[in-house]
């Protein structure tokens, strides 16, 4: 940005400012004293924010959307881990187990399912937890279920593919969001890194 003035015809002064492309962003003309176009210059110097304002500003603006981008990055991976994890515990046991009853309660925003399940452990022992929130399709006889040993009644249904397909998603937004994180904190065209 740069301020230019000069004595115009007639002897009134101008002034413009011309920004780094050559465009004119303001002007002012048909001042009879040159001081009062001088002090109409500092006043429009007053209003303007300085270019280190300005990139500063956008360096926050940018950093604070690269931050928002990675919490919620962190939120995806988080509840992909959580969907995954419980299935790779090796101290759980994979079993078949026939299915005693399912429940069905509906609220206003959502359909909870809960299933009563029955199976014997390897020492005789039998037990008939209730698996909450399952996705055990109606009609179903058996279900693959994998169960603590040392606390059989903590159970969690096997889930297909299904449970997979979610936190692979979830990592694949978490990826999208940490992309556009990078993207919004790159350097911009005077090199300075936003």
């Amino acid at each position: 940005m740069k301020y230019q003035y000069w004595r115009a015809s007639k002897g009134a002064w101008a002034w413009h400012l011309k920004a780094d492309n050559g465009q004119v962003v303001a002007q002012g003309k048909g001042y009879v004293r040159k001081s009062e176009m001088l002090h109409a210059i500092d006043l429009v110097k007053l209003s303007r924010p300085t270019e280190l304002n300005v990139r500063q500003s956008r360096r926050y603006r940018l950093s604070f959307a690269a931050l928002l981008a990675v919490g919620v990055a962190v939120t995806l991976s988080w509840l992909a881990v959580k969907a995954v994890l419980p299935r790779w515990d090796a101290s759980f046991v994979m079993v078949d187990a026939a299915v005693v009853h399912t429940d069905y309660h509906e609220t206003k925003r959502s359909r909870i399912q809960s299933t009563t399940v029955k199976f014997t452990v390897p020492d005789g022992r039998i037990f008939t937890p209730t698996i909450n929130d399952s996705s055990v399709e109606i009609g179903a006889t058996t279900v693959r279920i994998r169960y603590n040993p040392r606390d059989p009644m903590k159970v969690i249904e096997d889930s297909g593919a299904s449970t997979y397909y979610f936190a692979l998603g979830m990592l694949l937004g978490a990826g999208l969001f940490l992309a556009g994180a990078y993207a919004s904190s790159l350097h911009n065209e005077d090199g300075y890194f936003m």
